[in-house]
């Protein structure tokens, strides 16, 4: 019963060494909902993750999701899904109206605001003509003098789908790599 057998190795003529190659380090997007109007910070904005489970009792607003994306590193998105019962919601033309009474934070990561991503919301896809359907705008009217409606210096950040208007400087301000 001492008998070895020998392992013979088969090698195709077609076979190929296997080579293993690093990838880029990746991460998953960090998305935060707004979900109210209001123009309150009273949750807990050092990140994204500790907003959505601290955010105030309240929902999530505008400065609050923008100041906690800024705290967290990485492209951040930006999402809306206020009710219609929010103050902010106007039933005769469906529209939610976020109203700032100061400047917004500076966009100092990057971001993506999606305003399409609202219920109701809808995108151009007339290739002549327009019939898309905007219905978060952001006015500034109460903001103070010359107050930007979003100014962002954090390259690779995007904004689609708002209405921006009211404010007394520009409505977006892209500065630096922004």
């Amino acid at each position: 019963m001492g008998c070895k057998q020998k392992r013979q190795q088969f090698t195709s003529p077609n076979s190929r060494r296997l080579h293993v190659e690093q990838l880029e380090d990746r991460r998953l997007l960090a998305a935060v909902t707004v979900t109210n109007n209001f123009d309150l910070v009273n949750g807990d904005t050092s990140s994204i993750a500790n907003l959505i489970a601290s955010d105030g009792g309240d929902g999530i607003s505008l400065r609050e999701a923008i100041t906690a994306a800024n705290a967290t590193a990485g492209l951040d998105m930006v999402d809306f899904s206020i009710p219609t019962s929010d103050s902010g919601f106007d039933a005769v033309t469906g529209v939610w109206t976020i109203l700032p009474l100061s400047p917004l934070p500076i966009i100092s990561d990057a971001v993506e605001i999606d305003g399409y991503t609202q219920s109701g919301s809808s995108q151009n896809s007339l290739i002549d003509g327009i019939d898309a359907v905007l219905t978060i705008e952001l006015d500034g009217s109460s903001a103070g003098f010359g107050a930007v409606g979003l100014e962002i210096t954090a390259g690779g950040s995007k904004v689609s789908g708002l209405v921006i208007n009211g404010f007394s400087n520009y409505a977006i301000l892209l500065k630096g790599s922004g």
